[in-house]
C-alpha cells in the first residue's frame, strides 16, 4: 500500500528545515533537550514557500471559490478542498480545517473532504476526532478499503488497541498488506497481549514477502528483523540492493519510522528519536508516516520538556 493520501496535495518544506533536522541527528550522547526543543518550533511554524506560483495557486482558487459566475456546488466543494489541502502545507491548520469543512458544506457527499479531515484531525493529534471524520469518509465510500488502515493507526495512538486490531481485521484484502498488516497488529499485541505473546503470535503467523510490492517488502525485512532472523545492517543492504530508496523517498521515510517504533518498544529513546527525524528528513509530507514521525517527535519534546522542569524544580528546592 502507498500509505498516500487519497488527495493530491503539493507539499514544500524549506531547505533550512531539512539541513538543521540533519545536524539534530546526532549520536545519541550528543543530543541535548535545547535541540530537541528548537525542532519543535521548526516542526510546527509553517513551511517556507520556495515557488511563487504556489502562492498564485491559493489565490486564485480563493478567487474562484467565492465567485458568483460558479453555480456548480460539487465544482466548489472540490475548490474548497484543494484549498484546503494548501493550507495544510503552508501550516495553517486552522484554516485547512474550515476549508475543508466548507467544502462538506457545499457537497455533503464529498467523502474526500471527510478523510482530508481524518488526516487534519490525525496530525494535530486529536484522535478522536480523527477517527469520526474517517468513519464519516468510510461510509460515503466504502471501497476505499485503506480508510480501515488509517482507522486503526488513529486508534493505536489514541491508546485503542482493541479497536485497532478490529479495523485490522477488516482490512486484510486477500494478500495486499499482509507483512503492512502484521507489523501493527504486532504493535497492538504487545499493549494487549504483552511482549512474549505478541512475539509468538507474529512468529507463527510471518509468511515471508508475499507480493513485490515495495512496502510489502520493507515491512517483511523490518519483521525478519524483530523476530531476530536478520540484522538491522542485513535490513539496510537490502534496502540498498534493490535500490528502493531511488524509487521515492517515501520508502525512505517508512523505514526509519518503523525502525524508530522498534528502538522505542526496546525502550531506546534516544536512538527512536533520531530515527523519526531522519523520517522527516525525507521531506515526504503525504506519507502517513511521517505523520506519524511528527507526531512522535513532538511527544517527546514535549516528555523532556516535562523532564527538565521537573528536575529545575528539584535543584531549586
Amino acid at each position: 500500500m502507498s500509505h498516500y493520501f487519497k488527495i493530491s496535495q503539493f507539499l514544500i518544506i524549506t531547505l533550512s528545515t531539512c539541513l538543521f533536522l540533519n545536524a539534530c541527528v546526532l549520536s545519541n550522547n550528543e543530543y541535548k533537550s535545547k535541540q530537541a526543543n528548537h525542532i519543535s518550533q521548526i516542526l510546527l511554524a509553517p513551511p517556507f514557500i520556495a515557488d511563487p506560483n504556489f502562492e498564485n495557486e491559493e489565490k486564485k482558487l480563493t478567487k474562484v471559490l467565492y465567485s458568483k459566475d460558479i453555480e456548480d456546488m460539487k465544482l466548489k466543494s472540490q475548490v474548497a478542498l484543494n484549498l484546503a489541502r494548501i493550507k495544510r502545507v503552508l501550516g495553517s491548520y486552522n484554516s485547512a480545517i474550515e476549508h475543508s469543512i466548507f467544502a462538506i458544506k457545499l457537497n455533503p457527499k464529498n467523502a474526500e473532504a471527510y478523510l482530508n479531515l481524518g488526516f487534519l484531525f490525525l496530525e494535530i493529534q486529536n484522535y478522536a476526532k480523527a477517527y469520526e471524520f474517517f468513519d464519516s469518509a468510510l461510509e460515503l465510500a466504502p471501497s476505499i478499503n485503506d480508510i480501515y488502515f488509517v482507522r486503526a493507526i488513529t486508534s493505536y495512538y489514541d491508546l485503542r488497541f482493541e479497536s485497532s486490531l478490529e479495523d485490522l481485521e477488516k482490512y486484510i484484502v486477500a494478500d495486499k498488506d499482509v507483512n503492512v498488516i502484521a507489523f501493527w497488529r504486532y504493535l497492538s499485541e504487545e499493549q494487549v497481549l504483552g511482549h512474549d505473546e505478541a512475539i509468538a503470535n507474529l512468529r507463527a503467523n510471518y509468511q515471508g514477502i508475499k507480493t513485490t510490492d515495495d512496502d510489502d517488502v520493507i515491512y517483511s525485512k523490518v519483521i525478519e528483523f524483530i523476530l531476530g532472523k536478520i540484522s538491522e545492517d542485513q535490513v539496510w543492504e537490502y534496502f540498498a540492493k534493490n535500490d528502493i530508496a531511488q524509487k521515492n523517498s517515501k520508502f525512505t521515510c517508512e523505514l526509519y519510522y518503523l525502525l524508530g517504533k522498534l528502538y522505542q518498544l526496546e525502550g531506546k529513546l534516544e536512538l527512536a528519536r533520531n530515527y523519526f527525524i531522519l523520517s522527516l528528513q525525507t521531506n515526504s509530507l503525504l506519507q502517513v508516516e511521517y505523520i506519524l514521525a511528527k507526531i512522535e517527535v513532538e511527544k517527546i519534546v514535549v516528555n523532556e520538556a516535562k523532564q527538565e522542569n521537573k528536575s529545575e524544580i528539584l535543584e531549586n528546592k
